[in-house]
């Protein structure tokens, strides 16, 4: 859960600790976020999409849509895996 104290109390205060919110992030995370990071992980190591910046852009867009919810969780899952986001990744990860 939050890593700063300031997210911390945030998470408390706001009282989005309970284990019926975890629950719906962590599915949110396992069936709509992961799937599309799998993806932009394997177009970037196999580079077999010779478009893979537009594959980039088109995937994020799709997940970071303004009207599906959890937005921002998805946001910070694709800060997480590719710290140049929101640029593509440049090179193959090692």
């Amino acid at each position: 859960m939050g890593t700063s104290w300031r997210g911390v109390i945030t998470i408390h205060i706001v009282g989005i600790d309970r284990d019926e919110f975890r629950e719906l992030y962590n599915r949110h995370v396992e069936k709509t976020v992961t799937p599309i990071v799998d993806d932009l992980h394997e177009a970037q190591r196999m580079r077999t999409r010779p478009d893979f910046e537009a594959f980039w852009h088109r995937k994020c867009a799709e997940l970071l849509d303004p009207v599906r919810p959890f937005r921002a969780l998805s946001e910070d899952v694709l800060r997480h895996e590719f710290p140049s986001f929101p640029n593509p990744p440049s090179e193959s990860p090692s």
